[in-house]
């Protein structure tokens, strides 16, 4: 058996830390490129839900009287769907108190006149909102033109009936 020398030895010492350190940056590396995809993901959910909501309410409002049952995916961390009328926030009318304290971001953008209708929440402090070119409206009769809708396993589902240039949203 041939007997190493004390080079040798301290050589092998470097190409195992060598190794380590490759494979240590292969994982980082590779864990960012996971971490990145998901975050892509979740914007094309939410692009594909805005082109798809869009699209239906602008279909249902054509016909007067169609009633559209949509389903729609959504990234699992929105909690909810929220639709508030769009002429709403003129008025200067408040959510409720216990809307108001759920969703104070969307109290702050009726107060302010901001014409978005269609709210994704995420927590108290993270909304995702966007306007349609097609009015969603929210009949009287629930929650005074405010309607949240809960996100479950990533789908949301609820109702637009044509009303000829708008459409009314229900569960």
């Amino acid at each position: 058996m041939a007997k190493q020398k004390k080079a040798q030895i301290q050589s092998q010492i470097f190409i195992y830390i060598f190794a380590i350190i490759v494979v240590s940056l292969i994982l980082i590396i590779g864990a960012k490129a996971i971490f990145s995809v998901k975050k892509d993901t979740d914007k094309i959910s939410f692009v594909n839900f805005q082109t798809d909501l869009k699209a239906k309410a602008a279909s249902a409002a054509s016909e007067y009287g169609s009633v559209q049952k949509g389903e729609f995916y959504l990234p699992k961390d929105v909690k909810q769907v929220c639709f508030v009328n769009p002429d709403f926030g003129s008025s200067k009318t408040s959510l409720s108190a216990a809307n108001a304290n759920l969703y104070p971001l969307i109290q702050n953008s009726l107060y302010s006149n901001v014409l978005d209708n269609v709210y994704l929440i995420k927590s108290v402090n993270d909304v995702e909102a966007f306007k349609t070119q097609t009015k969603i409206v929210v009949p009287n009769s629930v929650n005074t033109h405010f309607l949240c809708i809960n996100n479950t396993n990533g789908k949301v589902s609820f109702t637009l009936k044509g009303m000829s240039k708008y459409v009314e949203v229900s569960e």
